[in-house]
């Protein structure tokens, strides 16, 4: 099988993964957010605040260093497994005891139990990292698929029965902590890898030398993130933190499916041209062709479909996410550019330049806080989307250094997928415009999107499709 197979392949099941599990958790985010209130949501994010610094941490950038490393070893594999185990269960302690500070920090008291629950997580996800790593190498997605569709499927059950009987925030936990635990216990079952008593200290050192970067890089991101909605939560109420994280949570979704893949299948299909920057090139701008599109055209049309989508999926008492919804898709239509030249840094071995430009991010991200400080809310999401989009240019620059491909020459790239999506969002936006309830509505728009991608493909003779289908079908 072809190289170009070997993406699609994995492609098709990554995306059955993402989109299977994804479109559990969109069913749960629409049912449970008919029932519980926007402060609820509130406080979880308080919490994902902490536990998404402490998975980075868990990691340590030991997951890519893996993937990148060739030959790895079950003195590699064993290494790290005990490393993430025991990092999780120092955090873990650490949040335990910590939790009444953080419960002051909100004026919320009863954060000090949520946060001694949810943060069990954090061993839960160590136990399976290795696992994922080695399904990874083998661009192996299809056991990852069945185990996060099983832990989104159970993780939702239990959820609805307990918010049915009222156990309001904790239906969310329980939610978190089930799809997890059973994503875990899949992955064990079906995958053959069982950790050794086996610790090497030259495997930490050698895989550390590359990972303790990417630890830091992710760690910086992740902090300006954490920071970025510990002010709306500190500074705005609880429910505005709700408002906020719906929206957040409902526009990443296409992003979060775009960049993952890429991460997955990109990183491990484009890794073996590491030495060769011009096959490195051409192999990256026929990988991202679909991507782009697909990443660009949902953000366009979920612009256009913002309100209906909102107060169909979430609810009437979900309309002031609205705008928000609207200005984090612009945001986040730049998120799969970002990864595009990430992955080339990764790559090429440079993880000193993915952190140069995690610095100049950061230092570029101080206004963020500011000006959403001073002016409001609204003015804290513009600049974070503008802030997305100067990190794109600021990614470019390396990427032109390693392998002639700068921000100009992406910019020409994005210029057929940009016409593509606002031919699609034209039709919709239009569709739009009748004075139907919010469902018909939000199904004239979907159907027009659809009809309209679909001759404008025609039309154009769009090849991406026909690549991505006559691949996936292939014999």
């Amino acid at each position: 099988m072809s190289l170009k197979q070997q993406t699609i392949r994995g492609f098709f099941w990554n995306f059955i993964d993402l989109a299977a599990s994804r479109l559990i958790n969109f069913a749960a985010l629409m049912v449970l957010s008919h029932i519980l209130s926007p402060a609820d949501y509130g406080l979880i994010r308080m919490t994902v605040i902490f536990t998404a610094v402490a998975q980075i941490l868990i990691d340590g950038g030991f997951g890519n260093a893996l993937i990148r490393k060739q030959n790895c070893t079950e003195q590699d594999y064993n290494t790290v497994f005990y490393i993430n185990t025991s990092i999780s269960l120092l955090l873990y302690a650490l949040f335990f005891a910590t939790a009444p500070l953080i419960a002051s920090y909100y004026n919320e008291p009863q954060l000090v139990l949520i946060i001694r629950v949810i943060t069990l997580i954090l061993p839960i996800n160590a136990l399976a990292l290795i696992q994922k790593t080695i399904l990874t190498k083998k661009l192996d997605f299809k056991i990852q698929a069945i185990a996060s569709f099983s832990g989104a499927l159970f993780g939702f059950l239990v959820a609805l029965m307990l918010v049915v009987k009222g156990f309001g925030v904790w239906a969310l936990i329980a939610k978190t902590l089930v799809n997890q635990a059973i994503n875990l216990i899949v992955l064990w079952f079906a995958n053959d890898w069982k950790p050794k008593k086996i610790f090497s200290a030259n495997s930490f050192r050698e895989l550390f030398g590359f990972g303790s970067k990417l630890l830091i890089i992710y760690l910086m991101a992740q902090i300006l993130r954490s920071i970025y909605d510990s002010i709306i939560g500190k500074n705005y109420s609880k429910k505005d933190l709700g408002y906020y994280s719906n929206a957040d949570m409902m526009s990443v979704i296409q992003s979060e499916i775009m960049t993952t893949m890429l991460n997955k299948v990109a990183f491990s299909a484009l890794s073996n041209f590491g030495n060769s920057p011009k096959l490195l090139k051409e192999n990256l701008q026929k990988i991202m062709s679909p991507f782009v599109i697909i990443s660009f055209t949902m953000s366009c049309v979920l612009v256009i479909m913002a309100k209906p989508v909102i107060l169909v999926a979430l609810g009437g008492q979900w309309e002031n996410a609205v705008p928000y919804f609207q200005m984090l898709c612009v945001g986040y239509s730049a998120v799969v550019l970002h990864t595009q030249n990430q992955i080339v840094m990764n790559i090429m071995g440079r993880s000193d330049y993915f952190l140069r430009t995690e610095i100049i991010k950061t230092a570029l991200f101080v206004p963020v806080i500011v000006l959403g400080i001073i002016f409001g809310l609204k003015t804290l999401i513009i600049s974070l989307v503008v802030h997305y989009w100067l990190g794109f240019y600021v990614n470019s620059i390396y990427t032109k250094k390693l392998i002639d491909y700068g921000f100009f020459s992406q910019i020409k790239d994005l210029i057929k997928p940009a016409l593509f999506a606002i031919g699609v969002a034209i039709p919709v936006f239009f569709a739009g415009l009748t004075h139907f309830s919010n469902i018909i509505t939000l199904i004239l728009q979907f159907c027009a999107a659809l009809l309209s991608a679909f001759l404008i493909s025609k039309i154009f003779k769009v090849k991406v499709f026909r690549e991505v289908k006559a691949l996936i079908f292939s014999k």
